[in-house]
C-alpha cells in the first residue's frame, strides 16, 4: 500500500514537471487549429460570395430569358397578325380581279368568235373562188363543145325523118330559168355583203330545188351562221344541226357542230352545249379550233349546268 501510494506520487510528480511542456504543444495546435478554422471561415465566406454572385448571375440570365420570351410572343403575335391580314388582302384581291377580269374575259370570246367567224368567211371566200374557178372550167369545156359542133359539117337529114322532143328530165319543180349555180352564188354574194335577209331568201330558194347538190351542206351552214349572227339563236343550232342531220360526215360537218355547240351555249342551254363540245372533241381531236372548244368546255362546267330550256333571245 505504501509503495503504491508513492508509485502515485511519483507519477504526480513526473506528470507536474512535464505539463510546461505539453501545455505549450497542445498550445500551439490550438494555435494551428484556430489558424485552420480561419482559413476554411475564409474559404467558406468566399464560397458563399461567389454562389451569391453566381445566383446573382442566373437571376439576370432568367429575367433577359423572360423578356426576351416575352417579345418573342409580341413579335408572333403581330407576325399572326400580319399574316390574317394579308390572308384577308389576298382573297379580296383576287375577288377583285376575279371580278376585273370578267370582262376581258368576256372580251376575249367575243374576239375569238369574230376571229373564227372571220376565218370561216375566209375559207368560205377560198371555197367559193374554187367554185368560180370550177364554173370557169366547165364553162370553157361548153364553149370549146359548142365551137366543134359549129366547125363539124352538119349530118344530113334522114330521108323521111320526124322532129321529136328531147325525153324529159326528172323534174325538180323548179321554175323555168332556175340556176342552182347562180342562185347559189347570188346568195353568197349577199351574205358577203351583209344583205343578211336577201342572202336567206336566196339560200333558201336554192334549198328548196337544189337541196341534194354539192353546195347544199354550205347553204345550211351560212343560215346557221346569218342567225348566228343575229343572235337567233336556237335558229341558228337548228341550220348547223341540219349540216349534221342531212349531210353527214362532210368538209363542213366540223364548223357546224362547233358553231351548234356554241349556239346552244348562247341560248343557255348549257347541258346540250356541253354535250355538243364534247362531241367536237371526241370527233375532231386534231380541228384547229379543238383549242376553242376546250375553252368553252371548261367555262361550262366550271360553274353548275343550268337546266336546258330553249330561249330565243331575239326572233323574227
Amino acid at each position: 500500500m505504501k509503495t503504491s501510494r508513492l508509485l502515485i506520487s511519483g507519477l504526480l510528480l513526473a506528470g507536474l514537471l512535464q505539463s510546461p511542456a505539453v501545455l505549450l504543444a497542445q498550445k500551439a495546435e490550438i494555435v494551428s487549429l484556430q489558424r485552420d478554422v480561419g482559413q476554411l471561415d475564409t474559404k467558406l465566406r468566399e464560397l458563399k460570395t461567389a454562389q451569391t454572385e453566381r445566383m446573382d448571375a442566373v437571376d439576370a440570365q432568367l429575367k433577359l430569358m423572360v423578356e426576351s420570351n416575352a417579345k418573342l410572343n409580341a413579335a408572333i403575335a403581330a407576325l399572326q397578325k400580319n399574316l390574317s391580314d394579308t390572308v384577308s388582302a389576298i382573297g379580296t384581291l383576287n375577288e377583285q380581279q376575279g371580278k376585273q377580269l370578267l370582262t376581258p374575259m368576256a372580251t376575249v370570246s367575243t374576239r375569238v368568235d369574230t376571229m373564227a367567224t372571220e376565218f370561216s368567211a375566209l375559207r368560205q371566200s377560198v371555197d367559193a373562188l374554187g367554185q368560180q374557178l370550177r364554173g370557169f372550167d366547165t364553162r370553157l369545156n361548153d364553149l370549146n363543145n359548142t365551137l366543134r359542133t359549129v366547125s363539124a359539117p352538119p349530118p344530113a337529114p334522114p330521108p323521111s325523118a320526124t322532129t321529136t322532143a328531147p325525153a324529159p328530165s326528172a323534174s325538180t319543180g323548179a321554175p323555168p330559168g332556175f340556176s342552182a349555180t347562180a342562185t347559189f352564188e347570188s346568195a353568197y354574194r349577199d351574205y358577203n355583203s351583209a344583205k343578211y335577209d336577201l342572202a336567206l331568201e336566196e339560200f333558201r330558194t336554192f334549198l328548196q330545188y337544189a337541196a341534194n347538190t354539192e353546195n347544199g351542206p354550205k347553204a345550211y351552214y351560212y343560215i346557221g351562221q346569218i342567225y348566228y349572227r343575229q343572235e337567233h339563236w336556237d335558229d341558228a343550232a337548228k341550220a348547223f344541226d341540219a349540216v349534221l342531220e342531212r349531210y353527214p360526215e362532210n368538209s363542213w360537218s366540223p364548223d357546224a357542230l362547233l358553231y351548234k355547240a356554241q349556239s346552244l351555249m348562247k341560248d343557255e342551254r348549257n347541258s346540250e352545249a356541253i354535250a355538243e363540245f364534247k362531241s367536237f372533241i371526241a370527233k375532231y381531236p386534231g380541228d384547229p379550233n379543238r383549242a376553242r372548244a376546250d375553252m368553252y368546255l371548261k367555262s361550262l362546267t366550271a360553274a353548275p349546268a343550268k337546266p336546258s330550256s330553249p330561249r330565243n333571245k331575239k326572233r323574227n
